[in-house]
């Protein structure tokens, strides 16, 4: 029951904001409405802009970052098709040699042998 009161007493007064029109507003009041909604709509088209290359500049400097991981540690890196990319690692001070660790390859036996053996076949120059 009390909503209904309430509802009545604040309905009448919605009523009559409602009944305001906005072709009553005169020629220069129009432009300076239309005026104001195109600089926001610029101003959040700027923001959007700006967000767009903000998230590219970071998604550069992370890949930037990816790339030296992998580098540094020999791993292939996949193409956009799903392609493999191979990557030479880079030797580490810390290593006697620079055969790539077999041990990524351990699900595919066959693969990680033959990766071996042209891996030896480059330090001891192709002869077996």
């Amino acid at each position: 029951m009390a909503a209904f009161l309430a509802r009545q007493m604040v309905g009448n007064q919605l009523s009559a904001v409602k009944d305001k029109k906005t072709d009553t507003l005169s020629a220069e009041d129009k432009a300076k409405l239309e005026e104001e909604e195109r600089e926001r709509l610029a101003a959040i088209q700027e923001a959007k802009q700006a967000r767009i290359e903000k998230h590219r500049k970071m998604e550069a400097e992370r890949e930037k970052m990816r790339q030296a991981v992998r580098d540094k540690y020999g791993i292939k890196k996949k193409d956009a098709n799903g392609v493999e990319v191979t990557v030479e690692p880079k030797p580490s001070r810390y290593s006697r040699c620079s055969i790539p660790d077999t041990r990524q390859y351990k699900s595919d036996k066959s693969s990680a042998s033959s990766k071996v053996l042209s891996a030896w076949s480059l330090i001891h120059g192709g002869d077996r």
